[in-house]
């Protein structure tokens, strides 16, 4: 177990490249979950395929679970803007017991960077 989830940071959740992610969730092999609030979606689109659930939402571990009902081998991918609130989403969803998880590294930032697709 990871010092940091003894600390009370939450588990260490591994980070995915985002063409990876991008790639992966192509493949029909990952979830992408993009954590950020409606009025960023709005802003900036989502990626490609990504489902909206913000973190903030107070049903947001509830909705994961149910999204994720048949497909719980399926990897998680969280997005956010750039990480903050996908690992504040992870700690979240670990408690509840989601653990296959990964973070986009860079979030939206390094995904639009990279020139990966989004919808709006």
């Amino acid at each position: 177990m990871s010092w940091l989830f003894k600390l009370g940071f939450g588990p260490a959740i591994d980070k995915i490249d985002a063409s990876e992610a991008h790639l992966a969730q192509c493949a029909g092999e990952l979830f992408i979950i993009d954590v950020r609030d409606p009025d960023e979606w709005a802003k900036t689109g989502v990626p490609q395929g990504g489902h909206r659930l913000s973190v903030s939402d107070k049903n947001f571990t509830e909705t994961v679970k149910s999204l994720l009902k048949g497909h719980e081998t399926v990897p998680v991918a969280l997005s956010c803007e750039s990480g903050f609130r996908s690992s504040k989403a992870g700690k979240a969803l670990h408690k509840v017991g989601v653990t296959n998880l990964k973070i986009v590294d860079g979030g939206l930032q390094l995904w639009l960077a990279a020139g990966l697709p989004v919808e709006k």
